[in-house]
C-alpha cells in the first residue's frame, strides 16, 4: 500500500508539475497578501493610525498615511525602487528581518498587483483599490468556509490581529 502511495505520488509529481507550480504561486500570492495587510495594519499602528476601523472597514487615513510614508520623494506615486524599499520595510515589520528568495519577483508582483494602469507608478488610488480588494477577498474567503480547518486557514490576521481603536477610548478590541 505504502508503495503505491508513493508509486502514485512520483507520478503526480512527473504528469503534473505545472498544475503543482501554479498551486504554489497561488499559495504564495495569498501569502504575499496576507504579510502585506499584516505588515501594513503593524505600520499603520505604528504611526499612530488603525488600517481597519471598528466598523470592520479599511481607514482612508491609515492609507494615506501609509502611501506617504513610502512616497519618500513626495510626487505623488511609488515607483519600483519605492515598492522595493516599502517591501523591506513590511517584511522587516513582520519580524523576520529577511525577504524570501525571490524578493525582486515579489517586488515586480507588487508592481504588477497594484500597479493597474501599467505606469510603472503606483499611485494612491491604485494603492487604496488593490488594499479594498485583498481585504475583501480576506473577508469573502472567512465568511465561506465550511469546515473549522477552513476557517481557521483563512483567517489571515490570525497571529496579529489587526487593533480597533474606537474613538473616545473605548480601549482596543481586535478583528479577524
Amino acid at each position: 500500500a505504502c508503495l503505491l502511495a508513493l508509486a502514485g505520488y512520483c507520478a503526480f509529481q512527473v504528469f503534473f508539475p505545472e498544475l503543482q507550480k501554479r498551486q504554489k504561486e497561488a499559495a504564495h500570492v495569498k501569502v504575499m497578501k496576507a504579510t502585506t495587510m499584516k505588515a501594513a495594519s503593524a505600520i499603520a499602528k505604528a504611526a499612530g493610525t488603525v488600517l481597519i476601523g471598528s466598523d470592520g472597514k479599511v481607514r482612508e487615513d491609515a492609507l494615506r498615511t501609509l502611501f506617504d510614508k513610502f512616497d519618500e520623494d513626495k510626487n505623488g506615486s511609488i515607483d519600483k525602487d519605492e515598492v522595493r524599499k516599502m517591501m523591506k520595510v513590511l517584511v522587516n515589520a513582520q519580524g523576520s528581518g529577511k525577504a524570501g528568495e525571490d524578493f525582486e519577483a515579489d517586488v515586480q508582483w507588487m508592481m504588477t498587483e497594484l500597479d493597474r494602469d501599467g505606469s510603472g507608478k503606483i499611485s494612491f488610488e491604485e494603492m487604496k483599490e488593490g488594499i479594498h480588494r485583498w481585504f475583501d477577498e480576506f473577508q469573502k474567503t472567512a465568511t465561506h468556509c465550511n469546515t473549522p480547518q477552513e476557517r481557521n486557514s483563512s483567517k489571515v490576521f490570525e497571529s496579529t490581529p489587526l487593533i480597533n481603536l474606537e474613538e473616545g477610548g473605548g480601549g482596543p478590541t481586535t478583528t479577524t
